[in-house]
Order: C-alpha cells, then sequence, then structure tokens
C-alpha cells in the first residue's frame, strides 16, 4: 500500500482555506440553536444562498488552482487512465470473453444510474475500438510539462 496510515487526509486545507464563517469567533464554541450557528450568546443569520454558493465557487477554485500547481491528478484523471490501461491490456491479450464480461457489468452499472444501456454499449464499445490499438489517446496536459511557463495559455 502506497499511502501511509499515518498521513493525514488532505482537505482545503492543501490550499489554505480556512473556514470564513468562523473569522472573529476564535475560542467560541460552535452551538447550533433552532437551525442557526450560534457563537457563544450571539447568533448568526444563516447566510443567503447567494452568498454560499459564492463562497463555494471561490473555495473550489482555491483547491482546483492549488491541485494544478502540485500537480495533483483528479479523480476522473486516474479513472480514465485505469479503464485506457484495462481495457487495452485485455485487448492486447486478446481476451473477449472477459472483455465482453466487463463491459457487460460496467453497462449494467450504468443503467442502474439512469442511462440508456444502448447508448451505454455504443458509447463502450467506441472506447474498446479507441482504446485496441495500445496508443495513448489522450491530450496532453501541457500546463503540467510546462507549469512554469506564464505565457502557455496565450
Amino acid at each position: 500500500m502506497r499511502i501511509r496510515d499515518s498521513e493525514p487526509w488532505i482537505s482545503d486545507s492543501r490550499a489554505g482555506i480556512s473556514d470564513s464563517s468562523t473569522s472573529g469567533v476564535a475560542g467560541k464554541a460552535l452551538v447550533w440553536q433552532g437551525g442557526r450557528r450560534a457563537y457563544g450568546s450571539g447568533i448568526m443569520a444563516r447566510k443567503s444562498e447567494e452568498d454560499r454558493n459564492r463562497e463555494q465557487r471561490e473555495r473550489q477554485q482555491k483547491l482546483r488552482d492549488a491541485d494544478r500547481k502540485a500537480r495533483r491528478p483528479n479523480r476522473d484523471d486516474i479513472a480514465r487512465t485505469a479503464l485506457f490501461m484495462t481495457i487495452s491490456s485485455m485487448a492486447a491479450r486478446d481476451a473477449k470473453e472477459v472483455l465482453e464480461d466487463f463491459q457487460d457489468r460496467v453497462v449494467r452499472m450504468l443503467v442502474e444510474q439512469g442511462f440508456d444501456e444502448r447508448e451505454s454499449d455504443i458509447v463502450f464499445e467506441e472506447l474498446v475500438a479507441k482504446y485496441r490499438t495500445g496508443d495513448w489517446p489522450f491530450r496532453r496536459k501541457v500546463h503540467l510539462l510546462h507549469p512554469e511557463d506564464p505565457d502557455r495559455d496565450a
């Protein structure tokens, strides 16, 4: 196992994000009162949905920026790579039955999520055709290859 048990879980702290809703109330215990947050004796009114959404967008952008700076892959990057490895290795070994069983299980799970079975089969077949060659089908992440180049997006 590559992840050590002693490593702390990485959360918003990786982007230096703190909960701004607690600023100015250091040392006061958070108390829930009638659906509102209260610190000590003062009661804070609930933030508007617009404010909460704006703050969430800002937090998410800071996390994405921190992940990009750290060159940290996200779940989709890992899933895409793992699926490519799985399909291309099955195709290279000519493991048709194993690949068909894998496709059946993946499509079944997609249908359980609400996707159309026929369309799911079509998309999976297209991926198999694309990945069968074993050639890397993904665009290079230029921002990861040259992170110090400030003009890369220009």
